[in-house]
């Protein structure tokens, strides 16, 4: 999926292998997913790589990753100031639980995540959760991302590299859905070079990230 928009709609991507032995691969690049009454990205034991996107405002979760699988988001902005209903949920979930509907059995899988020069934010108390079972590899990590959670302690810091946490993005204007920095956003000059080459040098609006990345889709211009 590239440069599209899905819009308004109740889950924007749903991916799901039901525990079958594939190697299917799911690539989201300058895409923009907002909008939606349940979740943005819905994923079951799958892959999913995905870049340059904006996924925002969603009345359940915004990413939830379920049941195992492998990720890497990188220059993603996860935005969500739901208003339409209260919601309960953070806007980033992760589990490695899947249950098979024939048989009732709940499976444990290996899961991993990847998150590079993102921003996660929203409006609920905690925008990060996870539920993990025993026996499996489970590895989470985020590298110079913008993160809003409150679950930053001794046991689980090693999983963070770089990162800004519960600093407001001060994106131009979240009201009017538009995720671009602000002049003050502590997400401008975040990101490391290192995960912005190739394409991701560009940002969703095809703007030079140059030297000095920021967090996010969006380099930061002043002309927005």
């Amino acid at each position: 999926i590239n440069h599209a928009i899905i819009r308004n709609g109740f889950i924007g991507i749903q991916a799901q292998r039901f525990l079958k032995d594939n190697l299917a691969l799911l690539t989201i690049d300058n895409t923009i997913i907002e909008n939606h009454t349940g979740m943005g990205i819905y994923s079951n034991l799958y892959n999913i790589k995905t870049s340059n996107s904006v996924v925002a405002n969603c009345g359940n979760y915004a990413v939830a990753l379920t049941g195992g699988g492998e990720y890497l988001f990188e220059h993603t902005t996860v935005a969500n100031y739901w208003n339409g209903s209260a919601r309960s949920t953070p806007s980033l979930f992760f589990n490695n639980i899947y249950q098979n509907p024939t048989d009732g059995i709940y499976y444990a899988n290996d899961f991993f995540f990847e998150m590079d020069n993102s921003i996660m934010y929203g409006n609920y108390k905690d925008e990060f959760d996870t539920e993990f079972y025993a026996g499996t590899d489970t590895t989470y990590i985020f590298n110079n991302c913008l993160l809003k959670t409150r679950r930053i302690n001794n046991e689980i810091f090693s999983n963070f590299n770089e990162c800004l946490f519960n600093h407001d993005p001060k994106f131009v204007n979240y009201n009017e859905f538009n995720y671009h920095l602000d002049t003050l956003s502590p997400a401008i000059g975040l990101g490391n070079p290192e995960y912005a080459t190739g394409t991701l040098q560009f940002d969703l609006d095809g703007v030079d990230r140059g030297n000095h990345p920021d967090a996010g889709a969006y380099q930061y211009v002043p002309i927005y």
